[in-house]
């Protein structure tokens, strides 16, 4: 009897061990992973406020086109 709750006793402590290493590897990627994270995030709203600025950019392009076409057929029809 008194083996089996020495036996009982040692299996908790496992399992405490275990999840007390589980916790801590955990926590160790958690510190990699969140800079990593963080370089992700801000990554990607780089390349969103890239691809706004290429957008806008080539919006205003596009206006300052037809803008000039519309002046040279004023021009052309002598209007």
């Amino acid at each position: 009897d008194l083996d089996m709750f020495r036996t009982c006793k040692s299996s908790i402590h496992t399992i405490a061990w275990f999840w007390l290493i589980a916790v801590e590897v955990l926590c160790r990627e958690s510190r990699r992973a969140l800079p990593i994270r963080e370089w992700m995030r801000w990554t990607r709203v780089f390349a969103f406020f890239q691809l706004l600025l290429n957008l806008v950019l080539r919006l205003i392009a596009c206006c300052a086109l037809r803008k000039a076409a519309s002046c040279c057929l004023k021009l052309l029809s002598g209007a």
